[in-house]
């Protein structure tokens, strides 16, 4: 007596995952690094799940103002998570398909960082815990006055006006035109990562015994030039001795600021 054979088909059953956002520091690599968790302004975050084979398995649309954990439901493929934090519009409605796509994925710098500031975080999906660390698509650079001269303006010069959402493998930068940011009186600026040989510098404007003295600033250590690395802290110290000499010091540090990060920019 014959029977009749089912056919049992896969179910897919969904994940739940809890992903928590943290911002990390991420100091020059030819200096040590050490990362740092902080609280950083997300106000929207865009999430795409990519299977082990590097293809986009679902785009989960915006969140807007997101918790420091996203309880999200995804798919069972998703290998990997990969995060943009205050996305543009154009990003928004990019429908990449696999991960050569997300790495050539550009933001745009042309007047200036945007506040919050662009981030992006990859994280392997391995259990119910998800944690992806945001790095900041930007550089932040401190100007500071010794010596008695006084700060009253820094403005860019030559900083690339597009550059990667995720920081690629290696040190490279986007084939991009260089921009120039308008004169400001903040002592505290944003600058796109700039990893060519074409570097960004600064022209600060100040005073030195009472009379009005610039100072142009390439970003040099101890003779060789230095990459401007995303997520990484530049402090400019400027002294002068006399009106035609004067000493600039630069550190490159973790950064690990949490009040500045809070400021909004002020380019007029």
């Amino acid at each position: 007596m014959g029977g009749c054979r089912r056919k049992t088909n896969d179910i897919e059953v969904p994940r739940h995952v809890a992903i928590f956002l943290s911002t990390r520091s991420l100091a020059d690599v030819s200096l040590k690094s050490t990362a740092s968790a902080e609280e950083s302004l997300i106000n929207k975050l865009k999430l795409f799940g990519v299977d082990n084979q590097g293809n986009i398995v679902e785009s989960i649309p915006v969140i807007h103002n997101p918790p420091q954990t996203v309880l999200r439901t995804i798919s069972p493929k998703v290998g990997s998570l990969y995060a943009i934090a205050n996305p543009s519009a154009d990003m928004e409605d990019a429908n990449p398909t696999n991960v050569s796509d997300l790495m050539s994925m550009t933001g745009d710098f042309s007047t200036a960082p945007q506040s919050p500031f662009l981030m992006s975080g990859i994280a392997v999906v391995g259990g119910y815990n998800v944690n992806v660390e945001m790095v900041r698509s930007v550089a932040k650079i401190v100007v500071s006055g010794e010596d008695g001269f006084i700060v009253q303006s820094v403005a860019v010069r030559n900083t690339p006006e597009t550059g990667f959402v995720f920081r690629p493998p290696t040190l490279t930068a986007p084939s991009s035109a260089r921009v120039n940011y308008p004169e400001t009186t903040q002592k505290t600026v944003y600058v796109a990562e700039n990893t060519t040989q074409s570097p960004t510098r600064l022209i600060v404007k100040g005073t030195f015994e009472g009379r009005p003295n610039e100072v142009n600033v390439n970003f040099t250590v101890d003779g060789r030039l230095v990459n401007i690395i995303r997520n990484t802290s530049y402090s400019v110290a400027i002294g002068m001795t006399t009106p035609q000499d004067c000493n600039i010091t630069i550190t490159i540090s973790d950064w690990d600021d949490q009040e500045i990060d809070k400021h909004y920019f002020d380019n007029d």
